[in-house]
């Protein structure tokens, strides 16, 4: 059924405030209006909240994580940036693997791979980009493809 995933996002957002608080991390949400996707809410709220709780761990004390809602082409985008490290270009797909951590002891390695499995099975994909292990962060960028979309950017 249609849901609006900038409400979502918002509402994962606010899960987040104590944790990004006690880093020093702003959250900046997403702007705008509905935008309506067909999605199991519950799943795709665990996708979210699994890359926006990746995006806040790794951001260095007194950034931002910023999260944007949007209708493309392809569907429906929900994108997380943050201001961390980054990934290593060798690492960027293996963070969708379970288990793996790119040396660090953070979490259990099971969000980033969890989201993915999220997004496929609705017929849609996670990616990340990243400068690198010098740059500014990563964007992981959470895709749905939506029946109702008429391939217009809005």
């Amino acid at each position: 059924r249609p849901v609006d995933l900038v409400a979502l996002a918002r509402g994962v957002l606010e899960d987040f405030a104590a944790p990004a608080a006690a880093r020093s991390v702003e959250l900046a949400g997403p702007a705008g209006g509905p935008v309506e996707c067909a999605v199991d809410e519950a799943t795709v709220r665990r996708a979210v909240a699994n890359l926006v709780d990746n995006a806040v761990k790794h951001a260095p004390v007194g950034s931002a994580v910023e999260v944007e809602v949007e209708r493309s082409r392809a569907g429906a985008e929900v994108t997380v940036t943050d201001h961390g490290p980054g990934i290593p270009e060798a690492g960027r797909e293996r963070v969708f693997e379970r288990f793996w951590h790119g040396g660090e002891g953070a979490g259990t390695g099971l969000g980033l791979p969890i989201a993915r499995q999220i997004a496929q099975a609705h017929g849609g994909e996670v990616t990340v980009e990243s400068p690198g292990p010098a740059g500014d962060g990563c964007r992981f960028r959470l895709v749905f493809p939506d029946p109702r979309s008429d391939g217009i950017e809005e």
